[in-house]
């Protein structure tokens, strides 16, 4: 009998990079896949892409806004994730119920599919305390981020057992009281199906471009970028820099600070896209940059879009943080301080004066992780994970 999983995640599906690939692998061996989301552009309905696959999104869209947005915003998606969930589980009596935080108290949903007997997964994607102190600004000891602690405690309770995407994060989840052998850790590495390597482009020279296709947060350094494009320009002036996410309020920042500095021009903020088509626009792309920002959940992710970087060939200039270190040393990635705007700028310029660099960076990322890591080693201990809960995959 195939097993029958439900994935829930409070993210458009078809941009979520990580379900979609547990999903598709899932979908590889055999087994019957829902998936419970909110709504991709108008969709309303039910739709799918492969036999054993339904995708039932909920009436709602997400938002990236304040506190009490999100709040709102979470409290409206449980009643709809949990009404979805049980009607679902009551007719197809799912085996598993996978929930991908944030936030991690939707796994509250699965009170009825548990009851059932289905067993529960909790995977943290991103571990709440962290997050929330890193967004909003806000030291681990506010009211905010011990609500974050209180309800990721509870919600490990109600887990069978949990997922998380490195060491880091696992060693700081079992610091805070939750048994390190429920948690199993299944790094976010990009699929290979979707970021294959790409010949050079042959013909007309193109611009010199920088690329950052993800989250569009001040968090993630961005505005450093641009302000550091004033001083590139003046050794490159062709230089180009493209940011592919949501339009959110911090483009907008984006967009006055570039026409402040007189750089608007070489600046291309596009909409966010679907996973599939981010490698075409890497392609297109000289330098993969990560500019982040320096803080206590910055520190200790791994930007999945460094590794799509390295899958991709392209060389990567990134801020010196221990997440990323964790998988490149020095001679993979041109690292820089974080928020250093002049180092950011010379290490640009530096990169573009020597294409023999780049090409040693990318020689080197591809000893240090393409060769050595994959998305099947990761999924393999999630299959393994299914198999102790009694599911056959």
């Amino acid at each position: 009998m195939a097993a029958r999983i439900c994935m829930l995640v409070h993210q458009d599906f078809f941009r979520d990079a990580r379900v979609k690939r547990y999903t598709d692998a899932l979908l590889e061996r055999g087994a019957e896949v829902d998936v419970i989301c909110v709504r991709s552009g108008d969709a309303e309905q039910p739709v799918s892409y492969h036999e054993n696959l339904k995708v039932y999104p909920i009436p709602m869209k997400r938002g990236y806004r304040g506190v009490v947005d999100y709040l709102l915003e979470y409290t409206w998606g449980f009643l709809l994730y949990f009404l979805r969930l049980t009607s679902l589980s009551l007719r197809r009596r799912h085996q598993a119920i996978h929930v991908h935080n944030m936030p991690d108290f939707f796994v509250f949903t699965t009170a009825v599919p548990k009851m059932l007997g289905a067993e529960i997964i909790l995977d943290i994607h991103d571990p709440m305390p962290e997050f929330y102190a890193s967004k909003f600004e806000r030291s681990m000891d506010s009211w905010m981020v011990r609500i974050m602690r209180w309800q990721e405690h509870l919600s490990a309770r109600v887990a069978d057992v949990m997922v998380t995407v490195n060491d880091a994060v696992k060693h700081n989840l079992s610091l805070r009281g939750i048994p390190d052998q429920k948690i199993t850790v299944v790094s976010n590495f990009p699929d290979p199906h979707i970021f294959v390597r790409q010949p050079a482009a042959q013909g007309e020279e193109s611009p010199f471009t920088l690329i950052y296709p993800g989250t569009l947060a001040s968090r993630y350094g961005l505005h450093v970028a641009i302000n550091a494009l004033p001083q590139i320009r003046q050794s490159i002036p062709g230089v180009c820099l493209v940011l592919l996410g949501h339009q959110v309020d911090y483009v907008k920042e984006l967009e006055d600070l570039a026409q402040e500095l007189q750089v608007a021009d070489c600046v291309d903020i596009r909409d966010v896209v679907p996973i599939g088509q981010v490698p075409a626009a890497m392609a297109q792309a000289d330098l993969g940059i990560y500019p982040a920002l320096y803080d206590i959940h910055m520190d200790v992710a791994t930007p999945t879009k460094v590794l799509e970087y390295a899958m991709m060939g392209l060389p990567i200039l990134a801020t010196r943080l221990s997440g990323i270190e964790a998988i490149f040393d020095d001679a993979a990635v041109s690292y820089v301080p974080p928020g250093n705007v002049e180092a950011f700028a010379q290490a640009v310029i530096d990169l573009h004066a020597d294409p023999g660099k780049r090409a040693e960076l990318v020689k080197q990322a591809d000893v240090e992780f393409t060769s050595t890591h994959s998305w099947a080693q990761e999924f393999n201990k999630y299959v393994d994970l299914l198999r102790s809960l009694g599911l056959s995959v």
